[in-house]
């Protein structure tokens, strides 16, 4: 599937119509990116999954959906960790 990428527009912060993409921000580049990142994240992402210190997380929206989550994530890891 196609890589789509626009720009983030804040709304009501005063940046609507100064914000710009990247020109190098298009799909072949990003599709060399990932390929780069997954070449070398990859071996590392492993390396932890096989020690069970990896943990998905999704992120489903801004900061203030996003910390809080996160947040409590973490301390169920922490407080579920043998001490």
């Amino acid at each position: 599937p196609p890589i789509v990428m626009p720009p983030l527009l804040p709304t009501g912060t005063g940046c609507e119509g100064k914000m710009e993409q990247r020109a190098d921000d298009t799909e072949p580049v990003v599709r060399a990116r990932l390929q780069v990142y997954k070449e070398h994240a990859g071996p590392v992402e492993d390396f932890y999954k096989t020690q069970g210190k990896l943990t998905d997380f999704e992120i489903q929206g801004g900061i203030p959906e996003t910390l809080p989550r996160l947040l409590t994530t973490i301390l169920e890891i922490v407080r579920a960790t043998p001490k």
